[in-house]
């Protein structure tokens, strides 16, 4: 848009001219990722495997976060591929409006804790805290809102591994009960424990009992030697 195009359109026309390209883009969008999905999905109810899959998942990501969206086989046919539109647009708007939902609660309980103070300027601690309340949570919404749209306009499907690892990185590693049982059953058993000299407690069970020392009673220097020779513990085994 040049200067005197948008100086011409003023601002409302310049606010409805950036609406109606964001809606032509997002049906672009829609349809791009509709028609090959619905291909596929067409192949999968057409295929003579034995167990066909009902449900398909697609991992979404914007470049910073991953979210996978589950889809019906059936309801993807019927819909001739726009369900998978319809779950990426589910899936943002729950787990965004689940992360920024529990921040709301933890800021009420911070403008709680606090809020009594306002009585000494004379102002309701109540009326003061749904006023605040209210603001927070128009807040939450508006962010909730340019989120979830960013999120849909900007992500797609996931199709490579280095846009895994990429996105990755800024999501918290969970632990996979079958990868570790599985890397669990297949490593070699050991207990060594590797110290400055590399066989520190080596073949050494950490989780098995052991029989506890017990100390004997010491020899006095002026007692006689326990080996038998008559003489002094200290003139005998004693002087070394």
């Amino acid at each position: 848009m040049d200067r005197d195009r948008f100086y011409k359109l003023g601002d409302e026309g310049v606010a409805d001219e950036i609406f109606d390209a964001a809606v032509q883009m997002y049906e672009r969008k829609r349809a791009a990722l509709a028609r090959p999905f619905f291909e596929s999905m067409k192949q999968v109810a057409a295929s003579n495997a034995e167990h066909k899959p009902e449900k398909v998942y697609i991992d979404f990501t914007d470049g910073r976060k991953i979210l996978r969206a589950v889809v019906r086989v059936e309801d993807a046919i019927a819909s001739e591929g726009q369900e998978a539109n319809d779950a990426l647009e589910r899936v943002a708007s729950l787990s965004f409006i689940d992360g920024h939902w529990t921040e709301h609660l933890r800021n009420l309980d911070e403008v709680k804790e606090g809020i009594g103070l306002r009585a000494y300027g004379q102002r309701d601690p109540l009326v003061e805290y749904k006023m605040e309340a209210f603001k927070l949570f128009a807040e939450m919404i508006e962010t909730i809102n340019e989120e979830v749209v960013s999120f849909i306009f900007r992500s797609g499907p996931l199709v490579d591994r280095q846009a895994a690892s990429t996105a990755r990185r800024t999501q918290p590693r969970k632990l996979d009960p079958n990868k570790a049982r599985t890397t669990h059953a297949q490593a070699p058993t050991s207990f060594g424990v590797a110290g400055n000299n590399g066989n520190l407690a080596a073949g050494k069970d950490p989780t098995a009992k052991t029989s506890p020392v017990t100390a004997g009673d010491k020899v006095g220097r002026n007692d006689p030697c326990p080996c038998g020779s008559g003489k002094k513990y200290k003139h005998c085994h004693g002087s070394a």
